[in-house]
């Protein structure tokens, strides 16, 4: 089919009979298919089972004089063809460019024998005719001449040879990729790349052949097909052999005829009891199961064992209980041989032990409120008191405390009742929070109670005691300052009495000393008496001797 086209050239517009000769060009384009053929231009590959990736396209230029290009000796020019999806505009699918010799007007060329034009895509030639729009596609030219290129339009329109619609032979069915679906394999066998979807099977599949269960996905298959040997869900299955479990096991309704003599019933046996198939691999040696124990005539019992190694709480086997919150395992109650340990349900690290201790039992708290030990121990070990942890090792910020001895001979002692007990009930000594809270607010404190409730308020009572030692200490300091007064004042009353007593025996040997003085005074005087008498006596004689004389 010969098809004439006139195209507007790029070069400014001149005078018709000053225009050159290749401004415009009539095309005459003969198609001589559009469809896929094997090229007879010997081809570089090696031969194969694939036929190439390229088309044949025939063509004839003019000028607009309608004399042929290159009328005289054949000459070459560059041409850019280009397949789009729309006869104007539209999305182009595929470039290449080639050098074309054309002779007389006459051209012929092999598309996909080209090289890339810049910037523009090449894919191979089979993958440009599929998809939902594959009746569109339109050849465009662009032929350069004297440097100036130049597109030929209207774009022609590719259609197929008409025997291409009944293939008599076909290698593969290929998808929009170019990418077999359905090929001839070896013989008469067909291969099918992907998943064969098929409404109804016909046959009785005798020879299939490499079928397993975990290719059927979808659909019933009947209970008859099933055989004699397979449990099933709608029916009482027997085991002749144990059954060995190696992942969870879901026990449901377990019931068992009562017996009135003791002795097991149902039991679960674990993965590490003992070996009652003879087949399977205990993960160690410990005896694990759950069993029922019929203790006698309405008396049943759960028993549960836990390994056999009643060792320390490091070591010992235990019963856990616990919790999987977003499937994260996490313990709450641990049963040992030596105890029990109970979680806070926030935090694992948080826990409370209720332990059988070498000296006694302790109780310990971890994590919450706890010192720089990491726990806060209580000990029983059977003296009728309970022991706290006060290593001075432990403690820091450690200060004289405050006086407490007024505060404790106010504080009230009371008897009471609690509310729910009825008047036969035990009057109870102790005291009143409210009545402690303004002395001792330390040892008041209030109760954690559920949203909504009323949280009593709480005393620690064991407080007390140290609370009377530290008043009978500042009563005896009292005292010890009374007494040292009293003593002062006593040792001062002694010095004085002691000085009195130096005083009156100064004057007791001052006395005495006067009396040694008028003593030896007396005898003076009595020796003076003495010899004044003498005196006087001598004169009266000599007067008297005097006077006789005289007479």
């Amino acid at each position: 089919m010969n098809m004439n086209m006139n195209i507007r050239s790029v070069a400014p517009a001149r005078p018709f009979d000053g225009r050159p000769a290749w401004s415009f060009l009539r095309l005459a384009a003969l198609v001589a298919s559009a469809s896929f053929f094997v090229s007879l231009v010997p081809s570089a590959r090696a031969a194969d089972a694939r036929p190439p990736d390229l088309m044949t396209y025939q063509g004839f230029l003019v000028d607009a004089n309608g004399m042929p290009l290159a009328s005289s000796n054949p000459a070459n020019y560059p041409v850019i063809f280009r397949i789009y999806d729309q006869a104007t505009g539209g999305n182009r699918l595929w470039s290449e460019q080639q050098i074309v010799t054309i002779d007389k007007g006459n051209f012929s060329v092999l598309l996909g024998e080209g090289t890339e034009v810049p910037g523009e895509s090449r894919p191979p030639l089979s993958q440009v005719f599929g998809g939902v729009d594959a009746s569109d596609r339109y050849l465009g030219i662009t032929v350069t001449i004297s440097g100036a290129p130049t597109e030929i339009l209207p774009r022609l329109r590719l259609l197929p040879a008409p025997y291409a619609y009944l293939a008599r032979h076909a290698n593969a069915l290929v998808n929009n990729n170019g990418q077999p679906l359905v090929a001839a394999g070896v013989g008469d066998n067909l291969v099918v790349a992907g998943s064969l979807t098929a409404n109804q099977f016909i046959g009785n599949g005798a020879g299939l052949t490499g079928l397993d269960a975990s290719q059927i996905t979808s659909g019933t298959l009947a209970d008859a097909r099933l055989g004699g040997n397979l449990a099933r869900l709608d029916q009482h299955n027997t085991f002749a052999q144990n059954v060995q479990v190696n992942g969870s096991l879901r026990v449901g309704n377990l019931r068992e005829s009562p017996t009135t003599s003791p002795g097991y019933g149902s039991l679960l046996l674990f993965s590490g009891g003992p070996d009652v198939s003879q087949s399977y691999d205990s993960d160690n040696s410990d005896p694990l199961w759950i069993a029922r124990y019929n203790a006698g005539n309405d008396q049943t019992e759960l028993r549960i064992n836990i390994g056999d190694n009643p060792l320390n709480d490091l070591e010992a086997d235990r019963l856990v209980i616990g919790m999987s919150p977003a499937g994260q395992w996490r313990p709450l109650q641990e049963f040992h041989p030596w105890g029990i340990r109970l979680r806070d349900r926030n935090d694992g690290n948080r826990y409370v032990d209720w332990w059988r201790h070498q000296s006694g039992f302790s109780f310990t708290m971890h994590g919450a409120n706890a010192h720089n030990s990491g726990s806060r121990e209580v000990l029983y070990d059977g003296d009728s008191n309970w022991d706290f942890y006060s290593d001075l090792r432990l403690k820091k910020d450690i200060v004289e405390a405050e006086p407490m001895l007024e505060r404790a001979l106010r504080l009230p002692i009371r008897r009471y009742r609690w509310k729910d007990e009825d008047a036969s009930a035990k009057h109870k000594l102790g005291v009143i929070a409210q009545e402690v809270q303004p002395l001792f607010p330390d040892l008041v404190t209030e109760s954690s109670s559920r949203e909504g409730q009323e949280s009593p308020l709480m005393v620690g009572y064991s407080d007390f005691g140290l609370i009377a030692i530290k008043a009978l200490q500042e009563l005896k300091a009292r005292q010890d300052l009374q007494l040292a007064e009293l003593q002062n004042r006593a040792r001062q009353q002694q010095e004085l009495i002691n000085a009195l007593a130096q005083q009156l025996a100064d004057q007791r040997a001052e006395i005495e000393s006067l009396r040694g003085l008028f003593a030896s005074l007396e005898q003076r005087v009595r020796q003076v008496v003495q010899s004044t008498d003498g005196t006087r006596s001598e004169t009266a004689a000599q007067g008297s001797t005097a006077e006789a004389t005289g007479n």
